[in-house]
Formats: C-alpha cells, sequence, structure tokens
C-alpha cells in the first residue's frame, strides 16, 4: 500500500507542530539524526526525552509488512485502557481505520521520513478523541527502517488551531484525514 499518494509535503515541521511536545520530539530526532539519512535506535537515549516517553510508542516493521507494537508509554497505556505490546497493529485495529493508520506507517518507512497525521480516534466505552501523531522512521543497525518512533498527542477538543496549521488542513479537506510528510 502507498500510503504517499495522498500527504501533503511541507518543509517547516514548526507549521503544524508548534505548540506541542511533538516539536520537541521531532526536534530531538533531527539532531540525534545528525547528517546520517535516517536516526539510527541506538542514537536515542530515553534518559534525553523523559517528559516525552509517556506519549511515545515503538513499533517495529515485520519482514511481511505489518506492524508490531514493541513499547508504549504510560500515558498511551492510560489512554487507552489496555497495554497492546508486543500485538500487531492488524490485531488491534480493522477496517477502514486500520487501512489509515497502515498508510502513514507505510509513508514513514517508504519516505524515510517524518510524517505527521491528525485524526478522529476512537476508544471503546470511552468518546470520540482528536489525536496528532508523529512518526519517525529509525534504522536498527543497518539502513533498512526497521523501527518507528511514534508520539501521540490526544487534543483537547477546544482547542483551535494556528492559521498556518488550519491551512495545511483546509487543503486536505476533501480526505479523510489530515496528514503530511515532513521534508527535510
Amino acid at each position: 500500500m502507498d500510503g504517499m499518494d495522498r500527504l501533503t509535503t511541507i518543509s517547516d515541521p514548526r507549521t503544524i507542530l508548534d505548540g506541542s511536545f511533538l516539536l520537541n520530539l521531532h526536534e530531538y530526532w533531527a539532531e540525534r539524526r545528525g547528517k546520517k539519512p535516517v536516526l539510527d535506535r541506538a542514537d536515542v537515549d530515553p534518559t534525553d526525552i523523559p517528559t516525552i516517553l509517556p506519549h511515545l510508542y515503538l513499533t517495529d516493521v515485520l519482514p511481511d509488512g505489518g506492524f508490531r507494537v514493541r513499547l508504549i508509554g504510560t500515558h498511551m497505556v492510560q489512554r487507552l485502557g489496555w497495554d497492546p505490546t508486543g500485538k500487531k497493529i492488524s490485531e488491534i485495529l480493522n477496517g477502514q481505520y486500520l487501512e489509515y493508520v497502515h498508510s502513514f506507517l507505510y509513508a514513514a518507512v517508504e519516505a524515510r521520513n517524518p510524517v505527521f497525521c491528525e485524526s478522529n480516534y476512537s476508544i471503546p466505552g470511552k468518546d470520540f478523541l482528536r489525536v496528532k501523531r508523529l512518526i519517525l522512521p529509525m534504522t536498527h543497525g543497518g539502513t533498512t527502517i526497521d523501527q518507528l518512533m511514534i508520539g501521540q498527542e490526544f487534543l483537547d477538543q477546544s482547542r483551535q488551531p494556528t492559521p498556518d496549521y488550519q491551512a495545511i488542513i483546509e487543503q486536505a479537506l476533501h480526505q479523510p484525514m489530515e496528514r503530511a510528510l515532513i521534508a527535510p
């Protein structure tokens, strides 16, 4: 599945991440990556980002094209109401939402660059929420993208978007969800 065909490309992550801890996560990823084309998992030191860790999950990119949750932060577990560690994404989600999630995960792998998305999110037994995600590709001692570091922010429904961000959202209104590739 090619998830890149429906992505808006932006060059300044502040346009969509300003005011979010996801901007700090992107800056950390970019700084640790340095001049390499993509970050290696060994370059990540969790003690550098203690306030972001609860909002992260690591996902393995599987040889069969699937994705498995390797590790999930405590805030994520609390919001979800359960711990999906060890589960394949296809065991957690289904239907159109699974296709959507796979589209931005595949896009990050294919582009070898960060991907941002914002969408509605439903947790069984709870209200619909709005979430922002930043998907950061990583290698693990090689050149193949085999892990994704994903930051997820649950939004307060009353929060108003910035004018620049609103313009990007309006540009993508014909799409069911908002997504952007963050190019270097």
